[in-house]
This record gives C-alpha cells, structure tokens and sequence, in this order.
C-alpha cells in the first residue's frame, strides 16, 4: 500500500534500531557515569542515567541525568561538561556503531 503524499518516510525498522542506540548508550553511561571524574567531589557518583532520548538528525541523544535533590543542578551540569568528551569516548567503546552520537547532558531533580 502506497504512503499518502506529505507523511514522513517512516520505517519501523529505523525507529527499532534507534531505541536500541538509545538502551546501549543508557547502559554504557550507566556503568561510566561516576567513574570518568577525576575530582574528590563527584557529584556524579550520587546521580543516575534516568533516560536517553533521539533527538533530530539522527545523530545526537539526549541524556537524562536524575539528581538527587540535595544536590544543585548546577554542580552536575559543569562537572558533565568537564567529563562529557570522557563520556562519550566510553559509550564510543561500548556500543557497536561506527560513529558514535553526540550527547546532550540535562541533569534533573527526579519528581
């Protein structure tokens, strides 16, 4: 059955595998999130991957960080920046794509 004009060419297939880009970035960075800082005050080690989303153009994730309410938002975000290169590297590693997706970091306090 032919697409009606003016829907977007999309592929179930295309989605599948991009949720599976999404689950091995979040376990990848689950494993690498507090261990990438090279500080004695880590807020990172207290915080969790909450989720990992697709974002337009198919090649960057927007990842979710979950923190805990007694620590400011803003710690987290310099420290992710400090260590997002690291970041990326170790998910870079740890799935199986050549290229790997450019992470956009959103810590937020969960509720």
């Amino acid at each position: 059955m032919p697409r009606p004009s003016g829907l977007p060419n999309f592929t179930p297939r295309a989605d599948r595998k991009t949720l599976q880009l999404c689950a091995q970035v979040k376990d990848a960075l689950h494993w690498v999130l507090g261990s990438v800082s090279e500080r004695k005050d880590d807020v990172l080690l207290l915080c969790s991957v909450e989720a990992v989303e697709p974002l337009p153009g198919g090649n960057r994730m927007l990842v979710k960080i979950a923190v805990p309410p007694e620590v400011a938002l803003s710690k987290v975000t310099d420290q992710l920046a400090e260590s997002a290169s690291a970041l990326r590297m170790e998910v870079g590693q740890a799935i199986t794509r050549r290229r790997v997706p450019e992470l956009l970091f959103l810590p937020v306090h969960p509720g």
